[in-house]
């Protein structure tokens, strides 16, 4: 049996954490002992300067570069701030540092300039100064006050940054203090933070919810949701220190677990985090495919320093899953790569997938809804329309009629046409086709699709559903019973291959190969229920891909792919530029990038992708025939990538303008 996840990932992480706690066990002493955070004085007044305050933390050499840095761990470190109080250092050949080393370099993230070091000395006869090269020749002190003078200090202070300094302004004096690595990889935006924007896109932020933003760095989310109406707060160890940790509705912890350094921290920051969300938390991660954007990186603790000093901890789409499941006891669902929800109770998780599924429902059918037909039985539709409208829809959206007292303007129906069944009745006579059965078929196949995806996980209890689902359950199945019966029935028949390729050849849009299906991420919800199930499945593991363009599905292997075409609807053939590729068998997820490469594959009639509804279908379709008119299309094989499709248009005299097939000047 496997060994839990929590168990291995402290394992993987101890020998680094021992590591670095042999090293400071095995430091030289005696030398100067540094202040929590590295809090240095630049008032000379201020009480952080009168001698004989030495903090009892003992600091830790490390090599860097040619150099030496100074690395401090405090064993009880208060609940607002890091465990690792940041490395300082003089620069200059010649400075010595209190304990007499020589060559004192500053960390690796000052770049090694004296006016960019954030560290202060004080200078005999000058008072506080920069720690510049004239500075630390003239022998200059690193200063700084004790941990318990700090926390006497916090509750009357104000905290401001610079650069990669935090100035601290109290009746003490001003302070000026190195900003740990988590605090420098805090981003300054213009707009909402992707875990924020999806939030509010698949409707799990609501109007009228409270929202507090856990490690939220300089706040720019706070205040943009403030100015969209909401009740926003939020806190932050560096950048916002004093301000309270609050319960709310929905709790955002956005790429905080991969800056911070110590393993056990992470899991207390994550449960801190949890406990104060009351329907659901929000969690955004690095992932690991965005390590390759990194230009220098080095190994420490269980991630990596970057060429700005940062500590970032990259995870895997799965990693991170099962970190998250075992650590809150819960079943995060994906949002997208990196990013999850975890729901504080199945009511509240059951609530939000049926909402975020109704808007693609009634978008979709409402369109099927036509006028009725003048006859001598329209009068009774005309005169009531308003009302009778509020019954289509409902049908359209639910496929049934609604029960006792489940809608406001019941009561209003059955007054002017005595029963819902008879109002229904006048429906049904003035339309031209029954697309109420359809909307039936396609409510009893999202149910389906919904409770087999469910079933990978744990099936909610019936009482847990909405009202309205259980009515829905009622109606098309009888039981619920026999509706988990019917979706687990339809969840194994895809471990049989032929079931998935009997699904891809009925499937209405999409481009067939022989070993796959691609279909228009807008158009998933037309495929059958066996390749929705496939494609739900899929997302159980990254939830959302941002910009994806199209979905592969793997016939002949259990693998689904969203590919990203940035310029799908203005190239007439666009390239790929990344794929995300989820593995059933590894249950994980492998992203791969295309745009450095010189040859990437290129995409051939669009039309065959989307809808025929699509905006741009007919002039998709319009290219298609005149690439095969003139015979362009017919080496399938070469013109799959850039350069064979360009020589291809070459050889036979064409080129593009647009979506338009031109001679080529001289052809």
């Amino acid at each position: 049996m496997r060994q839990p996840v929590l168990d291995e990932y402290l394992d993987a992480a101890e020998p680094c954490v021992s590591e670095v706690r042999q090293k400071r066990s095995q430091a030289a002493a005696p030398r100067s002992r540094l202040p929590w955070a590295d809090v240095v004085s630049k008032d000379i007044s201020s009480p952080l300067l009168q001698s004989g305050n030495q903090p009892a933390v003992p600091g830790l050499h490390k090599k860097v570069g040619n150099g030496l840095a100074d690395e401090c761990h405090s064993p009880a470190p208060p609940s607002a701030h890091a465990a690792l109080a940041r490395g300082w250092g003089q620069h200059a050949r010649q400075a010595r540092c209190p304990s007499g080393r020589d060559n004192y370099l500053p960390r690796r993230g000052y770049r090694g300039s004296p006016r960019s070091c954030p560290h202060w000395c004080d200078i005999p006869g000058k008072g506080p100064q920069p720690t510049t090269s004239t500075a630390a020749s003239a022998g200059g002190i690193m200063l700084g006050g004790t941990y318990p003078e700090y926390s006497e200090r916090k509750a009357n202070t104000t905290h401001m940054c610079r650069g990669q300094q935090r100035v601290t302004v109290s009746s003490a004096g001003v302070t000026v203090s190195a900003l740990s690595r988590s605090a420098m990889t805090a981003m300054r935006r213009v707009e909402l933070s992707r875990p924020i924007r999806i939030g509010l896109e698949t409707g799990l932020i609501r109007g009228g919810d409270s929202i507090f933003d856990y490690g939220c760095g300089h706040g720019h989310d706070v205040e943009f949701l403030r100015e969209m109406g909401h009740t926003a707060d939020g806190w932050d160890p560096n950048h916002r220190p004093d301000g309270a940790l609050r319960k709310a509705s929905i709790v955002n912890l956005g790429f905080v677990l991969n800056v911070i350094e110590e393993p056990l921290e992470r899991i207390e920051a994550l449960k801190r985090a949890f406990d104060l969300a009351h329907r659901a938390l929000i969690v955004a991660v690095r992932t690991v495919h965005e390590a390759k954007i990194l230009s220098t990186a080095s190994e420490y603790s269980d991630g990596v320093l970057t060429g700005t000093d940062t500590f970032q901890r990259f995870f895997a789409q799965a990693e991170a899953r099962e970190f998250l499941d075992e650590t809150l006891s819960a079943q995060s669902i994906p949002l997208g790569p990196g990013i999850f929800v975890v729901f504080r109770d199945e009511s509240a998780e059951q609530d939000w997938l049926e909402n975020r599924a109704a808007l693609n429902r009634r978008v979709r059918r409402l369109r099927r809804i036509v006028e009725p037909r003048l006859s001598i039985r329209s009068k009774a539709y005309r005169e009531n329309r308003e009302i009778l409208r509020l019954l289509e829809e409902f049908l359209a959206l639910r496929g049934r009629l609604p029960i006792t007292n489940e809608v406001p303007w019941e009561i209003e129906l059955n007054e002017l046409f005595g029963t819902l069944p008879k109002a229904f009745q006048v429906i049904r006579h003035e339309a031209d086709e029954p697309w109420w059965e359809d909307a039936a078929a396609d409510r009893r196949q999202e149910l389906l699709v919904r409770f087999a995806l469910q079933r990978l996980r744990k099936l909610p209890k019936f009482s847990a559903l909405p009202p309205d689902v259980r009515a829905d359950v009622k109606a098309h199945f009888g039981s619920y019973k026999r509706a988990t019966e019917a979706a687990e029935e339809l969840l194994f028949s895809l471990g049989k291959s032929e079931e998935v390729r009997s699904a891809a050849t009925e499937a209405r849009i999409g481009k067939r190969t022989p070993d796959a299906l691609y279909v228009h991420v807008d158009a998933v919800d037309t495929l059958p229920a066996q390749l929705k199930v496939f494609v739900g499945a899929a997302e159980t593991l990254i939830g959302d891909v941002p910009d994806a363009t199209l979905i592969k599905i793997h016939i002949d292997k259990p693998r689904v792919s969203w590919l990203v075409y940035p310029k799908f609807d203005t190239d007439p053939h666009p390239a790929l530029a990344e794929s995300w590729v989820v593995d059933f068998r590894a249950l994980d997820v492998r992203p791969n990038d295309y745009r450095s490469r010189e040859n990437p594959p290129v995409l051939h009639r669009k039309e065959l992708f989307v809808s025929p509804e699509h905006p741009r279908y007919e002039l998709f379709k319009r290219l298609s025939t005149q690439e095969e008119r003139h015979g362009l299309l017919e080496d399938s094989r070469r013109i799959g990538t850039r350069r064979g499709w360009q020589e291809r248009l070459d050889e036979l005299g064409w080129e593009l303008r647009g979506h338009r097939l031109v001679r080529a000047h001289g052809g």
